[in-house]
């Protein structure tokens, strides 16, 4: 299949080299992390911290804490190509299962950010954006949210209440 110029040149922009996939991965880490707090993405019992941990030892990952965060070195073989990084971020998010019972936890956060209570981005956005039986506007998932907010977090739409 033939796919034109400005095809590749958005896709190239997903990656954005070495440095660019390393901030990738941190926003799905940081996506991944609030739904997992939320618990609209279960998995084993356990903190997130140590999940991720888990998850980096079993793929033999190299880190550094980059804001706080840690993530994989900018260097690292799971960064190295677009098509081994996007394994590595599948695998990420093949650890957690998305809750069977969300609607009562994103009813909760909704009243939340009514109260301005709820505060936190990217899960302020996704509570307005997420819909089990939505519309193409809407995200059917938390990991087809975090998936698109992690590579292209501007071009997420909010959806407010009014």
């Amino acid at each position: 299949m033939f796919y034109g110029f400005y095809y590749w040149k958005y896709r190239c922009r997903i990656a954005g080299g070495f440095a660019g996939r390393q901030k990738q991965f941190g926003r799905l880490v940081r996506c991944y992390k609030q739904m997992y707090l939320k618990e609209l993405v279960v998995q084993k019992p356990g903190k997130f911290d140590n999940i991720l941990s888990e998850f980096y030892e079993k793929r033999k990952v190299t880190t550094e804490i980059v804001s706080g965060e840690r993530l994989p070195i900018v260097n690292d073989t799971n960064l190295q190509t677009i098509k081994v990084f996007y394994g590595f971020k599948a695998a990420f998010v093949n650890e957690f299962v998305q809750n069977l019972y969300m609607q009562p936890r994103v009813n909760a956060l909704a009243e939340k950010y009514n109260n301005n209570e709820l505060t936190d981005e990217p899960l302020k956005t996704f509570v307005f954006n997420w819909g089990p039986q939505a519309t193409e506007d809407f995200f059917k998932s938390v990991s087809a949210f975090c998936s698109e907010y992690s590579a292209f977090p501007e071009n997420i739409q909010k959806h407010y209440i009014k």
